[in-house]
């Protein structure tokens, strides 16, 4: 996929970062500290401990943050704490799409728990979600695990997200 945005000194756009294995909390906050703009996609989760059940909050996706930041702000952002590298997959500086962006921002956000109709569908199928808060995201169907969840593919993070949706909501493309 090309790109044609560039990170410049004029305009912010966003970048993904690779931290330190089970520091991305406190990487986003560090930067945050620092007046940048960061944001991790968590997702809820509940823990189980020997005398309580605790709701505790998990990166959507490890080892991973997001900057939006200026080109001059780069240096800044790798110098902190915690930060490996910035994410090339393309093998430059690859700025991410703010639509990508606001893809996970809805995916995290996503609550939706309805009934599941049978209907024929395969491994394979081309997907296009039509209600809910994820409307007009398109995927391919990865796996069954259960009745109701589809695996939808980022390739720009080369990561498959397997996320829950009712079948209902669904339709082939």
């Amino acid at each position: 996929m090309q790109r044609t945005q560039t990170l410049t000194n004029t305009h912010r756009l966003w970048l993904a970062f690779r931290v330190i294995p089970r520091r991305e909390k406190h990487v986003v906050q560090s930067l945050l500290r620092q007046g940048l703009e960061a944001w991790i996609p968590l997702q809820e989760r509940v823990k189980q401990y020997k005398r309580k059940v605790r709701k505790v909050q998990y990166p959507l996706i490890t080892q991973y943050i997001f900057a939006r930041i200026r080109r001059k702000e780069l240096a800044q952002v790798l110098s902190t704490t915690g930060v490996v590298q910035v994410l090339r997959p393309s093998g430059y500086i690859d700025p991410i799409p703010a639509d990508e962006i606001e893809l996970l921002k809805r995916i995290v956000g996503e609550r939706q728990e309805v009934e599941v109709e049978p209907g024929e569908w395969e491994k394979g199928d081309k997907v296009e979600i039509v209600a809910g808060q994820l409307t007009g995201l398109k995927g391919r169907l990865m796996e069954w695990r259960g009745k109701n969840r589809v695996g939808i593919t980022m390739a720009h993070f080369q990561h498959t997200m397997i996320i829950e949706v009712p079948l209902n909501t669904l339709r082939k493309i």
